[in-house]
Parts: C-alpha cells; sequence; structure tokens
C-alpha cells in the first residue's frame, strides 16, 4: 500500500479566529501530520498550510466534502502527490 503527500491550506474567514487547532483537529483524522507553517495574509488574517502523510486508500473528494461542513474556516487540497518507496 503505497502512501499519499497532501498539502492542505486553512484559511480564516473572519479575524480573530484560531485556524490552527481547528485546522491540525480536522486534518489528523486522514493521516499524519509531516509540517505546519502559519502564513500571515494581512487585515489579522492568516493561512495555515499543512502537509499530511496519507495511505493512498483516502479519499480527497471525502475529505474536500468534511473540510465544506467547517464554518470559521476555508480548508481545501491544494496539492496531492504520490511518495515514492525508497
Amino acid at each position: 500500500m503505497g502512501k499519499l503527500i497532501i498539502n492542505i491550506k486553512a484559511v480564516s474567514k473572519q479575524p480573530g479566529v484560531d485556524i490552527k487547532e481547528k485546522a491540525i483537529q480536522i486534518v489528523k483524522a486522514y493521516g499524519s501530520i509531516y509540517k505546519t507553517e502559519e502564513v500571515p495574509i494581512g487585515f489579522g488574517i492568516s493561512s495555515f498550510k499543512i502537509t499530511l502523510i496519507s495511505p493512498d486508500s483516502v479519499s480527497t473528494d471525502e475529505m474536500e466534502e468534511a473540510f465544506s461542513k467547517i464554518e470559521d474556516i476555508d480548508i481545501s487540497i491544494e496539492d496531492v502527490s504520490v511518495l515514492p518507496e525508497i
């Protein structure tokens, strides 16, 4: 069974929302968090990038459907690639 590298971006829909904890809680159900990075956008809003290592059996469609139900933050999949086996 292979693994996927999934790059995810979370952005708060309004200033003052703590996106880090909410995004991690949602995303970690789909794999192991490899790396995180907070990127300020401006006007009190920032984005939070997460690199996730996930089994290839995980459905990205299912992930995006779960992400769409979040009210305070917008979470989207930016990139998906196959982790090469060594």
